[in-house]
């Protein structure tokens, strides 16, 4: 008899909180991927800057600690991470209008954040020995860089005209035209 109750407790139990969670307290990660998306953007803002800065300025005592790409690394896989979770519980709340924008759009960002962070690791990883660029190629480069950072910090920043000429300018610098 003691048996019967205990699994008749346990089992109601059980049942109240899957309905909890199913119902009244569905874990919502929305918000906590949207805030470390934003933190990782500035992150890999300040890695470009230290990166391009470290290359087109050697000898000028910069440096690119790699630990700091190491830790980009990691924020990105804790964000990757969220996303997993919540598409998983989009099985059971599916999101609807403006969350569904919103969820795909952060999506989005972080996998071209890691992209980015691909190549930034390539470039760190990549020994130079001498660039063949004059001052004034640098500039263009390390200005382009600089542009591409801030956009990616602050995407509000961001203009199609001034992206369009640099990219013309780095476009010219490296085919020659």
């Amino acid at each position: 008899m003691l048996f019967l109750i205990r699994l008749g407790t346990t089992t109601t139990g059980l049942l109240v909180s899957t309905m909890v969670n199913m119902f009244i307290l569905p874990p919502d990660y929305m918000k906590e991927i949207s805030q470390q998306a934003d933190k990782n953007c500035k992150s890999t803002a300040n890695t470009i800057s230290h990166v391009f800065q470290y290359i087109l300025r050697q000898g000028e005592n910069v440096q690119v600690d790699i630990q700091d790409i190491e830790n980009l690394n990691q924020k990105l896989r804790q964000t990757e991470t969220l996303i997993q979770f919540e598409k998983d519980e989009v099985r059971f709340h599916p999101l609807l209008g403006t969350k569904k924008t919103v969820f795909t759009d952060v999506e989005k960002r972080l996998h071209h954040l890691r992209l980015i962070h691909y190549h930034l690791e390539n470039l760190v990883n990549t020994p130079i020995r001498k660039l063949s660029w004059n001052e004034q190629e640098r500039r263009i480069v390390l200005k382009a860089a600089e542009g591409l950072a801030v956009s990616i910090a602050n995407p509000d920043s961001y203009h199609a005209a001034r992206h369009q000429t640099q990219l013309e300018r780095l476009t010219k610098l490296f085919l020659g035209g």
